[in-house]
């Protein structure tokens, strides 16, 4: 009995050991490039999206303006800020907002309503 249960075994053992040797992977199996990585000159393709519908030309904050509110945004609402030959709003700590109409200082604030 303990023959045949050894015989078994070794049997068994062998035919494992066997198998597995024959389906090893080798290293030809494996990707050395990860696929995301661009390879023979192929473009990448990207999209960008540009949305003009109705819900994002809506304002964001509707009504008048009123200086006692503080209005949330891309602007810091207690800077001001001047418009410069560039076409942007740089931070200023030296301009003071003013009423009339041609003046290049903004508040902040007024600028994120």
């Amino acid at each position: 009995m303990k023959k045949i249960i050894l015989t078994s075994f070794l049997f068994l053992s062998l035919s494992l050991l066997i198998l597995t040797n024959s389906y090893a992977a080798v290293m030809q199996n494996y990707c050395l490039i990860p696929p995301y990585v661009m390879r023979g000159g192929v473009p990448p393709n990207v999209v960008i999206v540009y949305e003009k519908g109705s819900a994002i030309m809506n304002r964001a904050y509707s009504g008048d303006y009123n200086p006692a509110t503080t209005y949330y945004g891309f602007f810091d609402s207690t800077a001001n800020y001047t418009y410069d030959s560039a076409g942007y709003f740089i931070k200023s700590g030296t301009c003071t907002p003013s009423t009339t109409i041609n003046t290049n200082c903004f508040s902040g604030n007024v600028l994120n309503w």
